[in-house]
């Protein structure tokens, strides 16, 4: 207007090719981000606080490259015409099952005058653990209950034998008294075998105790020291694969604290 006003052609060119920078500046950014699409998400549970990497795949249907494309923390470039595959860091923060329904794609580029955004939506789940402590600390396995026998067996009693059976675990002097193959039980459980009792867990703080658990079950498995989790609704039986690591994880990420005890 003041150019108008005082016929000021400079001012008035300015103010033109501000204006049209402008809005090339805009239409670049929204077409930047417009032809970007997420094609595949993998998500990666892990423990609360901590970084984790989730994998996805990305296609870019423009011309040209879009760059600097944010997703989360990540800022990535994707190539005109391409799938890529990229691993953006994600941190964690509070534990349970988290459902994921959208995640949104945007831009600011070329000069950050201007943002962009588009959604993808989805429903994909993944568990976020209580927080590690900074030391582990896994108790002792009691061993006070074992007995000293050939082996690392106990024996525990008798039963009738079936057909394919061992004959080795034939007890000959319970037939001799009672006429009938009897074959000897033993316990096979491993006597180093570790228990994480909630009960035997010190303090109130439910978090605490939990995060406690945590990072026991972490140790173990990290040592591969089969070890049983007692929680007042659930018991796990000692093991140490990876199935019965991330499912011990996942009942200490759905505890609520307050279930009725287990018999």
């Amino acid at each position: 207007m003041t150019g108008t006003i005082y016929e000021n052609n400079s001012l008035l060119f300015a103010t033109a090719t501000l204006v049209t920078f402008g809005l090339v500046c805009m239409h670049q950014t929204h077409l930047n981000v417009n032809q970007v699409s997420i094609v595949k998400l993998e998500l990666e549970s892990g423990f609360s606080g901590q970084i984790v990497r989730w994998k996805l795949r990305m296609k870019n249907r423009a011309p040209i490259t879009s760059f600097s494309i944010n997703i989360r923390d990540a800022v990535i470039d994707v190539p005109m015409g391409e799938n890529i595959i990229e691993n953006i860091p994600v941190l964690l923060r509070k534990r349970g099952l988290v459902k994921l329904t959208e995640l949104k794609i945007s831009s600011t580029y070329p000069f950050g005058l201007f943002y962009a955004w588009k959604w993808w939506k989805g429903s994909l789940t993944f568990f976020v653990y209580p927080p590690l402590l900074p030391a582990a600390r896994i108790p002792e396995p009691d061993t006070s209950t074992q007995t000293d026998l050939s082996g690392h067996e106990d024996f525990i009693g008798h039963r009738e034998f079936v057909p394919g059976d061992s004959a080795h675990h034939i007890d000959w002097k319970v037939q001799a008294r009672k006429q009938k193959k009897m074959v000897k039980l033993f316990d096979t459980r491993d006597p180093e075998a570790i228990e994480l009792n909630w009960d035997s867990i010190p303090g109130n703080d439910l978090e605490e105790r939990l995060s406690f658990l945590s990072t026991a079950v972490q140790e173990c498995y990290n040592l591969q020291r089969p070890f049983s989790l007692v929680l007042p609704n659930i018991r796990f039986q000692p093991n140490c694969t990876q199935s019965h690591y991330q499912a011990c994880l996942k009942a200490l990420a759905l505890f609520e604290g307050h279930h009725e005890r287990i018999a």
